[in-house]
């Protein structure tokens, strides 16, 4: 939604902006679950609940759908889960993508828990032309154990150490209350073994497990991890790169920036040239990214395993998905064309409707 931000929003060159962003095809994320199965059952899994309304895509789909969304200049896939590599299709799919990346320049990876292969299994997938592998660990030991199960820390681990391709390789991992000091000692652990991008989030109780043992994140503990993230930054004198990014929910970017009245007079900036603040030292990157401006399927199409369009994949564990995806549309039944036709109407409506003013559908 676009609540409080109204008010910073010039009506008709934001229309304008992003009606030309729409008839450009502007390119976008295209997230896939193809595989509905996972290995574990984390306290915090927002995917673990997701049920099927309908049967999954066939692969044959699948590879149509992609070559589709190729064809009418998509550039990143990204394969969240539940884990994919339960799902044998992903090999088939990945095999088509690697054909594409060099001629079409294509970015693509997937999101493992790094414990659904043997080791010679994410070796031989790092080995090919995916772009990255997408590793999900919730801190050290301590922590990732108890949300994950015994020994998954020295599992993935073990794995990390061991394969060859570790570039190809960032960390995702979620911020409690209380788990800022663990997150960089587990950052640091990796760091030395060669991987240098991570990714943290907080933690969303979307789950149908139990989470008493952890809290939710305040933005004071937030801004705790931050200041943990820089002192790292600006007192390590090596020349080795790091990219550390963090993302805010809605509420705390609003807390942290606009009742600071910090974005007073860039909002422009913001909508026209996206959600990230950066801090660098040398080659050391500190990202922000927050959504306080979110238009449904605006930069991301999100597919379920069985078809549906949904506008992010946090939503997958929502119990009647076809309620909230893109409405009248399914892979299984629709050309990408038609989907972003959809999706085009969807948006230019939806907007008409936020901002109270009238705007001519496409």
């Amino acid at each position: 939604m676009i609540g409080n931000l109204k008010k910073y929003i010039d009506k008709v060159s934001f229309m304008d902006h992003i009606d030309a962003k729409l008839r450009q095809n502007e390119p976008m994320i295209i997230d896939s679950f193809v595989s509905n199965k996972c290995n574990l059952k984390c306290r915090h899994c927002y995917f673990g609940d997701a049920r099927p309304i309908s049967e999954s895509v066939s692969l044959a789909r699948w590879r149509s759908f992609l070559d589709e969304a190729i064809g009418m200049g998509m550039k990143h896939f990204h394969f969240s889960g539940k884990e994919s590599f339960l799902d044998n299709r992903i090999f088939d799919i990945l095999n088509l993508l690697a054909e594409y990346k060099e001629d079409r320049k294509i970015f693509y990876g997937v999101v493992s828990n790094g414990m659904s292969m043997d080791i010679q299994g994410y070796d031989e997938v790092l080995a090919t032309n995916i772009s990255y592998l997408e590793i999900s660990l919730e801190g050290s030991g301590k922590y990732n154990d108890l949300i994950r199960g015994e020994n998954g820390y020295n599992t993935v681990y073990e794995l990390i150490e061991n394969v060859e391709h570790r570039d190809k390789i960032n960390i995702t991992s979620t911020i409690f209350d209380d788990n800022g000091a663990d997150l960089l000692s587990m950052l640091l652990a990796y760091w030395k073994l060669g991987v240098d991008k991570f990714n943290f989030a907080p933690i969303m109780y979307y789950s149908p497990f139990e989470m008493k043992p952890l809290k939710s994140l305040s933005c004071e503990s937030l801004l705790g991890f931050v200041s943990l993230c820089l002192d790292f930054m600006n007192n390590d004198n090596s020349s080795d790169a790091i990219d550390i990014r963090i993302c805010m929910t809605k509420a705390m970017a609003y807390e942290l920036f606009l009742k600071e009245k910090i974005l007073t007079g860039k909002i422009e900036e913001y909508i026209y040239r996206g959600n990230k603040m950066k801090y660098q030292r040398g080659n050391k990157v500190l990202e922000f990214s927050y959504p306080l401006l979110s238009i449904p399927f605006l930069n991301e199409l999100v597919v379920t395993h069985d078809g549906y369009i949904i506008s992010c994949a946090d939503d997958i564990h929502y119990k009647y998905l076809d309620k909230i995806a893109l409405p009248n549309v399914n892979i299984v039944k629709n050309s990408f064309a038609e989907i972003l036709q959809a999706r085009n109407e969807f948006i230019l409506c939806y907007l008409d409707k936020e901002l109270s003013q009238y705007t001519k559908c496409l």
